[in-house]
């Protein structure tokens, strides 16, 4: 899958949102992220890298992503062969070459979607389509039928989203059913140590739609994690904080508590190689799996390779990116039909109308029109959302 590229741009946005980050990190921190613009004949191909001001993934998903993307779109640059004006990369020989280094997944995985973003546009295929051959070469045969097989206009059903940790509950009762009128289909209940495991079971008992619970790593012990999962959420994700995978295999040593909810991995499955670990040495039933925080498409086809072959339930994961990765994320849970519900709702639920799906605004100023839309499909960061901006030129 060769791509011919004469400029790589990285720009930082600031996303604004609709509506605050339901989050256990501060809901103030501001989300922003790295767009990367790849041209090259006349096409455009982007992705997004999201960048939070705190480590809530790992320590990757920081400041640095910037920096790292200049780094790995220089390298492959160096490495093409140059044809002309522009450089001739391989997509698949690029991925392999970034697997190499440890770290920067964010990074990685911009790139990867930019690379195949522009590859979709300049052999003029559809979204589904090209994803199908990324697939198919990447060795996943089965998954590759699957990308062929779906409408990419259908619309997809509503998926999940996170119930905000702050309010009381009469506000927190009002989103719920806020949320359940926009379709959404499973509510994410972010919780902090320690657990008010009666207020959370009074929740849970006069909701009409599936609950689970998120402690995004902030619990301490067995004695949280056992009074949490009794409360009769659907699962529990990541109690523990990622690394810390000693403390969840020692709690099913001793056994879980009778009629208790599924375990789920979030921030601990940062890739398929922590994923295979997972699955070797801790018993529990759901992963997470996002774009970003795995390094790539490639990696998390990887992953749900794995994942199956476990009978691990898994869902399709980063409900708070930009509408570049909310569409791609969207062909995903279409395609790969995950056992679990994902996080994905309607745009309007998250962004305001500063950022508008219509085209796309380079740095130069340059504008692309919608009917050229890629995998990724159309994104603008309007100007006073716009950050440091470094251009690569072949």
């Amino acid at each position: 899958m060769l791509v011919q590229i004469e400029s790589v741009k990285v720009i930082d946005v600031n996303i604004p949102f609709a509506r605050p980050r339901s989050s256990a990190v501060d809901p103030a921190l501001a989300k922003t992220g790295c767009l990367v613009l790849m041209h090259g004949g006349g096409h455009l191909g982007f992705a997004e890298a999201p960048v939070f001001s705190a480590p809530t993934y790992d320590e990757q998903f920081v400041v640095q992503t910037h920096g790292a993307i200049g780094l790995f779109a220089s390298a492959l640059l160096a490495k093409g062969r140059r044809n002309g004006s522009s450089v001739e990369v391989a997509v698949e020989e690029a991925v392999a070459s970034m697997a190499r280094y440890r770290g920067n997944s964010a990074a990685k995985a911009a790139i990867e979607i930019s690379l195949l973003d522009l590859y979709t546009r300049q052999r003029g295929l559809g979204a589904a389509g090209a994803l199908a051959e990324y697939a198919r070469q990447l060795g996943h045969v089965g998954m590759a039928g699957r990308f062929a097989a779906i409408d990419e206009g259908e619309p997809i059903a509503p998926q999940g989203t996170s119930l905000a940790s702050y309010g009381d509950g009469a506000q927190r009762a009002a989103e719920m059913a806020r949320l359940s009128e926009l379709g959404y289909r499973r509510l994410k209940v972010k919780v902090d140590a320690p657990i008010d495991a009666e207020s959370l079971a009074r929740l849970v008992a006069g909701a009409g739609i599936e609950l689970s619970a998120d402690a995004n790593g902030t619990l301490s012990g067995r004695e949280e994690l056992a009074s949490l999962l009794g409360v009769g959420f659907s699962y529990v994700e990541q109690p523990f904080a990622p690394g810390s995978l000693h403390d969840l295999a020692q709690l099913h040593r001793v056994g879980l508590p009778t009629g208790s909810a599924r375990l789920a991995l979030d921030e601990s499955i940062s890739g398929p190689g922590a994923l295979r670990d997972a699955v070797a040495f801790v018993p529990f039933a759901i992963a997470a799996l996002k774009v970003s925080r795995l390094g790539g498409i490639a990696a998390l086809l990887q992953a749900v390779r794995i994942a199956e072959a476990a009978k691990i339930g898994y869902y399709i994961g980063g409900m708070y990116d930009t509408p570049v990765l909310r569409r791609l994320n969207a062909l995903l849970v279409k395609a790969l039909e995950p056992p679990e519900i994902s996080d994905l709702g309607p745009d309007g639920d998250f962004f305001g109308p500063e950022v508008p799906p219509s085209l796309v605004r380079r740095g130069d100023g340059d504008l692309m029109l919608v009917g050229d839309v890629g995998i990724s499909g159309p994104f603008i960061p309007a100007e006073e959302h716009c950050g440091g901006v470094s251009e690569f030129l072949v």
